[in-house]
């Protein structure tokens, strides 16, 4: 089963590394004002399987200004080489922000494209990849993105247990802003995921991942959430996932109350 369920197993380490990298862009615009904004946090799957795959997600994001964010994104990844692939991210989003005198907004949040990325170790147990993502500021109104451009690098080391049928790993990123409207704040934060993954009979995955953040920009210090996923794999190329968090503690736009999230995933090879 473990032997099968490899290369899944690798994969949904993306799933990890997106899902819960994947907080909103529009859930930073909507934790603040039009005028008081800090990054968003979507972030790239970590690349420890480099497959091509397409993806439909929904999440949704209750705030902590008592709004709430629905997001569905088509994620396209391909493949390009042996060490390289390429994934673009076209979210659509509809943003309550629960203040007085804002509208809900739907349309075109900021889609994201990740230029880069690599396997830098390939030796089983131990997998390790750098990747660079950029987000734009695309976003058809101010409340559902950053208002600015953003460049995101990303570090993760794994290691393969198959005997115990884990993957235990450590994801590092920093989100740095740059352009987009001046009337947005800059933004520049790190985001620290432990990924503990482990395997069970009839294709059943189960993943914890506490994430830890770092504002360096404006002063919120850190913050935290907790987020558990259980994935089914279908077959060999398809599975589904559901994704449920909760937020621990800190003032970051991107720590939201809770989210709820499901994810259907089709893999090429």
């Amino acid at each position: 089963m473990i032997e099968q369920l490899r290369p899944s197993l690798f994969c949904f380490l993306l799933l990890t590394f997106v899902s819960g990298f994947f907080t909103p862009v529009s859930l930073n615009a909507q934790n603040s004002s039009p005028n008081d904004s800090i990054a968003e946090d979507k972030i790239p799957d970590d690349p420890t399987e480099l497959i091509t795959r397409m993806e439909l997600k929904n999440e949704f994001y209750q705030t902590n200004t008592e709004g709430y964010l629905n997001l569905t994104t088509l994620r396209l990844v391909y493949r390009v080489a042996k060490r390289l692939s390429i994934r673009a991210d076209l979210p659509v989003a509809y943003s309550a922000p629960g203040v007085e005198g804002v509208e809900p907004k739907f349309g075109l949040s900021d889609v994201s494209v990740r230029l880069l990325g690599w396997r830098i170790i390939n030796r089983l147990p131990w997998v390790a990849v750098a990747s660079a993502e950029m987000a734009f500021n695309t976003a058809s109104d101010p409340l559902l993105g950053t208002g600015k451009n953003q460049i995101i690098p990303s570090f993760a080391i794994a290691r393969f247990l198959p005997k115990q049928k884990v993957i235990s790993a450590v994801v590092v990123q920093q989100f740095i802003s740059f352009g987009g409207f001046s009337d947005r704040q800059n933004f520049n934060y790190s985001r620290l995921t432990f990924v503990e993954l482990r395997a069970f009979k009839g294709g059943w995955i189960f993943v914890a991942q506490p994430k830890l953040f770092y504002d360096w920009e404006n002063g919120t210090h850190f913050s935290m959430v907790l987020e558990a996923i259980g994935v089914k794999m279908m077959s060999r190329n398809y599975s589904l996932a559901m994704q449920a968090g909760a937020g621990l503690f800190g003032d970051l736009p991107t720590r939201y109350d809770w989210k709820l999230e499901v994810d259907l995933r089709k893999t090429f090879r």
